[in-house]
């Protein structure tokens, strides 16, 4: 029997676990992306633009990302974190 894909894209638990966190991570990592170039674009029409990813590139170098704002930790920071707990 094949799994029905809900709306969101999720197979829900019909994949085991491991597979079911890589697609997070990779969904993840497109949301970054998104939040990128989203970044992008409100430096240049110079509109605030708040972003609750972890990607550092959000906001650095912050002499280029006057406009970008973030709401969450580094991911290397959550990533260092964990590391030493």
């Amino acid at each position: 029997m094949t799994p029905r894909a809900d709306p969101a894209g999720d197979r829900g638990d019909a994949a085991p676990a491991d597979q079911r966190s890589g697609r997070r991570h990779r969904r993840r990592r497109r949301m970054s992306g998104i939040a990128l170039a989203m970044s992008a674009m409100c430096e240049q029409a110079q509109v605030p633009f708040i972003s609750t990813e972890g990607a550092a590139g959000i906001v650095s170098p912050v002499a280029q990302h006057r406009w970008s704002f973030k709401s969450t930790v580094d991911d290397d920071l959550a990533i260092e974190r964990l590391a030493i707990s």
